[in-house]
């Protein structure tokens, strides 16, 4: 959901989003633009997050979002 307009503000940093989005920036005459940059640190992901669709199959989330997702995109269920 979009920011609210008391909640935009400037970035601050790397990892910030910038408050402003598609309609609000096409309303105040912007454009949009993201910054891709080099990968400067790499944290591995927790064993317990691998595969984590395949080990959780009943949670709600994964039934409701992430397997119709898979599903969509040609990948298959778990």
């Amino acid at each position: 959901m979009p920011a609210a307009s008391s909640q935009i503000s400037e970035p601050r940093g790397t990892g910030h989003s910038c408050g402003i989005r598609g309609q609000e920036a096409k309303r105040l005459g912007k454009s949009l633009a993201t910054e891709i940059s080099p990968l400067s640190v790499f944290y591995p992901v927790e064993a317990y997050h691998q595969d984590y669709v395949r080990h959780h199959s009943n949670d709600p989330y994964v039934v409701r979002v992430s397997i119709p997702r898979l599903k969509e995109s040609g990948l298959g269920a778990p």
